[in-house]
């Protein structure tokens, strides 16, 4: 995918999340998949802060196991996480539900 598409779809797709955490949208769930995407799309382009500031928000709303939690701060860290990781991550095929 090119760069400047990739970048836009991330960014798109964080301000959704965001969105849709700060309106408490009734039957929305963040995936893991997709927040994993995210977060590693914003280490990529060089947005710990906001990388942080998302994980926190998702924090704040969702409840996340500390492994799930320590997984996710590692894609910011290190921006290494593959598929393979994915698969083992906590109920990583199932949607972070609300508080």
């Amino acid at each position: 995918m090119h760069v400047s598409i990739y970048r836009k779809a991330c960014t798109v797709a964080v301000e959704v999340i965001k969105e849709a955490i700060s309106i408490k949208t009734p039957g929305w769930k963040a995936s893991t998949c997709t927040l994993a995407s995210c977060l590693e799309g914003l280490k990529g382009q060089g947005d710990v802060e906001v990388a942080e500031e998302l994980l926190n928000l998702v924090m704040k709303r969702c409840p996340l196991s500390p492994a799930l939690y320590d997984k996710f701060k590692t894609i910011i860290r290190s921006g290494n996480l593959d598929a393979r990781a994915l698969d083992q991550m906590e109920g990583d095929d199932q949607a972070l539900k609300f508080r």
